[in-house]
């Protein structure tokens, strides 16, 4: 009978022994991508057991239902580390880079405006919706009382990039055919906090506008108003 070298046997235990404690579960897990994100906002996450990975790029575009969040949530930290104002116009989103603006559009009457997205969720109800707005955001897009709306969202890629160079952040490459803002001596981030400022003396103007028409000419007037909230709240006019 042939016996091994004592070696080769004390491999071979060790060998086995090494695959006994690994046990086959250890093949299913899901893995995790270790680095390469720009910022700590970028690492991937869990919540509810549930893993999310934000993806690098600013290329999205998806329809879905969206929410409002205000006082449980108002003057804590958002995922970016800034302080939460439900009467600013902000949104969270799960996976879009941190800082991005998107354009969201009520499907339900129309309205648009471009938002920035600085903050994680929503994580509840996640198979059918998509974005998270402020209380403010949720009144100008018209779905305040309602508490939700079918909406339309679209990352811009340009608007992100000057965005994420506003808040001192490595921003990711641009599409193919998008080219940079040229901004000059207005940045992204000062026209932003302008617009929330003006925000309630531009809107009763509109609203006084508005109601200057006949009856006859009420809906041209109120489609008008409804087209001047992306210039008027909008971070990019």
């Amino acid at each position: 009978m042939r016996y091994l070298p004592f070696s080769q046997q004390v491999y071979l235990i060790l060998c086995a022994f090494v695959s006994a404690c690994a046990g086959p579960s250890s093949y299913h897990r899901t893995r995790i991508p270790t680095g390469g994100w720009h910022h700590a906002t970028e690492r991937p996450y869990r919540d509810r057991g549930t893993l999310y990975i934000p993806q690098q790029h600013y290329v999205y575009a998806a329809e879905g239902v969206a929410t409002w969040y205000g006082p449980e949530c108002h003057g804590h930290p958002t995922a970016m580390g800034v302080c939460f104002n439900m009467n600013a116009v902000s949104a969270a989103h799960r996976t879009l880079p941190l800082p991005c603006v998107v354009r969201v559009t009520n499907l339900e009457n129309g309205r648009k405006m471009r938002i920035l997205v600085n903050d994680r969720g929503p994580f509840l109800d996640v198979r059918r919706r998509i974005i998270d707005i402020s209380r403010q955001g949720a009144q100008l897009l018209g779905y305040y009382h309602k508490g939700k709306a079918h909406v339309r969202v679209e990352c811009l890629p340009a608007e992100s990039y000057q965005m994420a160079l506003a808040y001192k952040r490595k921003p990711y490459a641009l599409p193919r055919g998008v080219r940079k803002l040229s901004l000059q001596s207005r940045p992204i981030r000062a026209k932003y906090k302008q617009a929330i400022q003006q925000r309630s003396d531009k809107a009763r103007i509109t609203h006084q506008h508005a109601s200057s028409y006949s009856s006859n000419n009420q809906k041209n007037a109120q489609k008008k108003a409804s087209r001047s909230l992306d210039a008027v709240y909008g971070i990019i006019p």
